[in-house]
């Protein structure tokens, strides 16, 4: 099958790229030209092949004639995005939402195309209720700029295929997680914001040599949407491979069992060897006030009080042969990374 990928040197896109790499589809990567050597040295395989231009310009492609050279392309894999909690509104919609209207215009012009799968966030529905259909949305009055970008971009996408033949693959990951081999890899993000304040902590603790009873902002509802990279990574190819005929389906990528958030914040204790007990208290101004002071990410709060359970129905009635990656393995890949 011939693909079209956007996002292929990123996080998520490069597992997948090199996933369906082995199973010898025809791959055509999206690629800036700036990032075009480093792409070569990334993805070496001969199904593989580059085609430079940039999801903010209109036109996309940088040569109109790559045009002919995508025909016969039967599926787009949409992953590009900026991931940043902390970025400007201007900066998350350029690329998360023009950018995704401009690959829409493009597959308009390929006669050919029979699915377009498109990378949203768990983000996107957010908070919105306790058990969360992975065709909800939250309200874009309480989200950040990276939320409703998110939002905004998956309903363009939905909105564009509603009367078209197309089949459409919505994914809404959770937090992804996976083992890394290079320090440059790390990814901070979930419960890896709460690193930074962990280590500072420590830093006290070596010094006073002291036994601290912590008070932390978090709920003892609250529950981490974790997912591994490979799970989605699997999911993602299944999908695409799928000869499941049905128009519209969304999926939530996130672990089966409901990880507590005190689960993950004892596994990071742990690993950083703190003899520390943590009493859970109510997000107030002071610890607002206090993570502020601290320099904590602000979006940590809400992490640490979301008590949604993300629902996975769709999902297991779609791929029943599905091997979810258990709680003990994503507390053991958070450990790694610590």
């Amino acid at each position: 099958m011939k693909i079209f990928i956007s996002g292929s040197t990123g996080f998520i896109g490069k597992e997948v790229v090199n996933t369906l790499a082995k199973e010898n589809h025809e791959l055509f990567l999206l690629i800036r030209k700036k990032s075009l050597e480093k792409a070569k040295k990334i993805f070496t395989q001969d199904n593989i092949k580059f085609v430079q231009g940039d999801l903010v310009n209109p036109q996309i492609l940088d040569k109109i004639e790559e045009l002919s050279e995508l025909q016969g392309v039967e599926c787009i894999l949409h992953i590009a995005a900026l991931y940043d909690l902390q970025a400007l509104s201007k900066d998350v919609d350029n690329i998360n939402t023009l950018g995704t209207k401009h690959l829409l215009t493009l597959s308009s012009k390929l006669s050919s195309l029979k699915s377009f799968h498109h990378i949203s966030s768990y983000v996107v529905s957010k908070g919105s209720s306790n058990l969360i259909s992975p065709y909800d949305f939250t309200d874009m009055k309480n989200a950040d700029p990276y939320s409703r970008s998110k939002i905004k971009s998956e309903k363009e996408v939905i909105g564009f295929f509603k009367n078209k033949d197309t089949k459409l693959r919505i994914y809404r990951p959770g937090i992804v997680i996976a083992k890394y081999t290079q320090p440059k890899e790390f990814k901070l993000d979930g419960p890896y914001l709460f690193q930074e304040i962990l280590s500072n902590f420590k830093l006290i603790l070596n010094v006073t040599g002291k036994i601290f009873k912590i008070p932390l902002p978090f709920s003892e509802s609250a529950i981490v949407p974790i997912v591994s990279l490979d799970f989605v990574s699997q999911i993602i190819k299944k999908s695409i491979e799928s000869k499941n005929e049905s128009k519209t389906r969304s999926y939530h990528l996130v672990s089966k069992d409901h990880i507590p958030v005190r689960e993950v914040i004892e596994t990071l204790f742990d690993n950083l060897e703190m003899p520390v007990e943590f009493i859970g208290l109510k997000a107030d101004f002071i610890f607002k006030l206090i993570f502020k002071l601290i320099k904590a990410p602000s979006n940590l709060i809400q992490f640490m009080y979301d008590e949604s359970i993300y629902c996975t129905k769709t999902l297991d009635e779609d791929f029943n042969d599905l091997e979810y990656c258990s709680e003990e393995r994503l507390l053991e890949i958070i450990s790694l990374n610590t």
